[in-house]
């Protein structure tokens, strides 16, 4: 039986390529500092939402019970004070979208969480012959045709939510995601009895806790035959795949099949030979060819992570000439603050430090955020109003030249 992941439906979606990846024998850890940071996010979010409940004589919310940020933060090794930062960002959100009352921190959806059937993490799944598709979302919750009681069996709405941590892609990327959950959600209501009414208002929609309220949601409607047609053309895309057509893109960059894939390879020595020659048409030819050296440039940050791994594990890389692949002396690491203050401790001027001393625009708006966050005011906010500031001050100027980025249209 093979296990397959809702989450990899992004994938799927454009390319049955990953199915390889389910025999293989490559064992890629993922594990990082970032990725790490992320699940720790998702663990405290899933507990706010758990620790939620209702009084049930006036309808009050109350987060009852504790969310043990400390407890999450040792058990992924992360720091502490951005799990507060989660937290208190994410009540913000769960209470303000909760129940019917005014002043909402959503956008006017007309469906809201409903707090009598809240769930987070909460495992569904979809059957197909010698495939085990599961998934946990975030969060959903569904509203009954006639209000809140639980035991009314007829649904009118459904509200699916994904947070996501990081850094803010195009939130498109997640919608077969979303469909993929709704579709394993209704089977799963359907289960147990529930029924949807004629026209059930089902709404996907992702979060972006950590950008400013008016880029933190992206919401997607979804149409309850829609859903089920496009889940099962999946499903059937799956089952029929050939074993040997693939479709290389920027999909590429998240499938766990990119090393043993032969269309990822095949490009990947094809912009090889181009750069190589250094025949290609620019004009005409250099957005493709663009995309490939960036899918390139993310394998070999992946291989060249593999190979550290190793070393750092206290493996030995040699070849049959003696050639070596050792690890390089660590650089050092400085304390900015105590360094600073011991130039100063020796009285050097500040304009004088100040010109070998790097201060990027990243570490000002940091400091505003914790200033902000000190003050229990909001960071967004706090972290635009500064950078509007030191612009209007000409301390932060643009660049004559910004990087490379492509537009999709």
């Amino acid at each position: 039986m093979k296990k397959l992941r809702i989450s990899q439906f992004p994938i799927l979606n454009k390319c049955c390529g990953v199915l390889d990846a389910l025999d293989s024998d490559l064992n890629i850890n993922t594990s990082s500092e970032i990725s790490n940071l992320g699940t720790a996010r998702h663990a405290v979010a899933a507990e706010l939402v758990r620790a939620t409940t209702v009084n049930p004589e006036n309808e009050d919310i109350y987060y009852g019970g504790q969310v043990n940020v400390s407890g999450i933060a040792s058990k992924y090794g992360v720091d502490v004070d951005d799990l507060w930062t989660t937290f208190n960002i994410t009540k913000g959100i769960i209470h303000n979208s909760i129940g019917t009352h005014d002043g909402k921190d959503l956008p006017p959806l007309g469906n809201f969480l409903n707090p009598h059937t809240l769930r987070t993490e909460e495992e569904v799944s979809m059957n197909l012959e010698n495939f085990s598709i599961t998934g946990h979302p975030d969060l959903y919750s569904y509203n009954t045709l006639d209000g809140e009681a639980v035991d009314d069996f007829l649904i009118k709405e459904l509200l699916i939510v994904d947070w996501k941590f990081g850094y803010k892609k195009d939130p498109t990327h997640y919608q077969p995601q979303l469909m993929g959950y709704a579709n394993a959600i209704i089977l799963d209501l359907c289960s147990r009895d529930y029924r949807f009414s004629q026209d059930p208002k089902i709404t996907g929609m992702v979060i972006f806790p950590n950008e400013p309220k008016s880029e933190r949601y992206s919401t997607f409607p979804m149409n309850f035959n829609g859903i089920v047609t496009w889940s099962n053309d999946l499903l059937n895309r799956i089952k029929t795949w050939d074993g040997k057509t693939y479709e290389v893109g920027d999909h590429c960059t998240y499938c766990p099949n990119k090393p043993n894939c032969p269309a990822f390879l095949k490009m990947s020595q094809n912009a090889l030979a181009v750069i190589s020659d250094k025949q290609i048409d620019i004009a005409k030819d250099g957005v493709e060819f663009w995309q490939k050296l960036g899918l390139m440039e993310n394998m070999i940050k992946d291989a060249k992570k593999v190979i550290k791994e190793h070393l750092i594990a206290g493996n030995e890389i040699k070849d049959a000439d003696g050639n070596i692949l050792t690890l390089a002396k660590p650089k050092d690491k400085i304390n900015s603050a105590e360094a600073i203050q011991f130039l100063r401790d020796k009285n050097y001027p500040d304009y004088k430090i100040l010109e070998h001393v790097k201060i990027n625009k990243s570490g000002i708006l940091s400091i505003a955020a914790e200033d902000a966050k000190d003050n229990k005011q909001p960071i967004g906010k706090a972290k635009e109003l500064a950078l509007q500031t030191l612009k209007s001050a000409n301390i932060i100027t643009p660049a004559e030249f910004g990087s490379v980025k492509l537009i999709k249209k």
